[in-house]
């Protein structure tokens, strides 16, 4: 994408009617063929790791500038593209990055994301996130076995640490199933005593990730609503 979309680009900003003809007829196949979320999450994660496959922010800029000048509606076809497939443009990690670093947000199809970026995150910062004034959290350890019923009726409980001793293969069982279903647990061993004893203590984890989010959102919500500095003044310097 940022290759063909930095091609566009470059045939956009050059005056020779042929340039202009090519630019033409090439960006609706470039809007119509953007990605989509066509494969599975983990597939997804497995294809953007590789550097080279990985979508940026600088591929959404370089597109911004291939539909500089285009028509109103495909400019409204790339964007309802974009929102309409965040797998393939995460909201925050691409798309409201890209909004972040870009150096021209006139151009139409930025503008036009901004704008929805601006929307998406007014209403997640108008979600409370209170922090909790207790320390029960949902059963969700799918296992139903004797040991992890007692983890169950911990989770449930308003109690932030329990300590269940336990041999070696039973802790392990319970790492696991912790690790995989209860985020706001941490789990070690204590190792004194026979059996060793597996302290559950529960966190804020969860609430500490939105309150982090929560900060983000605001300071890029500022970010968005600063005027644009130009490159050659002292502030963009």
């Amino acid at each position: 994408l940022h290759g063909w979309a930095t091609c566009l680009a470059g045939l956009r900003a050059r005056p020779e009617p042929a340039a202009q003809a090519a630019w033409a007829a090439l960006l609706p196949t470039l809007v119509e063929r953007l990605p989509a979320n066509s494969i599975r999450a983990s597939a997804y994660m497995r294809l953007h790791s590789h550097p080279r496959r990985r979508l940026c922010p600088e591929a959404i800029v370089a597109l911004a500038a291939a539909t500089a000048g285009a028509p109103a509606a495909l400019i409204e076809q790339c964007l309802a593209h974009l929102t309409a497939h965040p797998h393939r443009f995460h909201p925050d990690d691409l798309l409201l990055e890209a909004c972040l670093t870009a150096p021209d947000r006139e151009l139409p199809l930025l503008a036009a994301l901004i704008q929805a970026q601006v929307q998406r995150l007014e209403a997640r910062v108008a979600e409370p996130i209170d922090p909790p004034d207790h320390w029960r959290l949902p059963d969700t350890l799918p296992c139903k076995c004797a040991d992890c019923k007692r983890v169950q009726a911990f989770l449930r409980a308003d109690e932030q640490t329990a300590r269940f001793p336990l041999n070696k293969e039973r802790r392990l069982h319970i790492h696991r199933e912790l690790d995989g279903h209860a985020r706001d647990v941490q789990h070690v061993t204590e190792r004194r005593g026979r059996p060793y004893v597996l302290v559950c203590t529960k966190t804020r984890a969860s609430w500490e990730r939105k309150a982090e989010r929560r900060a983000a959102d605001l300071a890029a919500l500022a970010k968005l609503a600063a005027p644009e500095r130009s490159a050659g003044s002292p502030e963009g310097r």
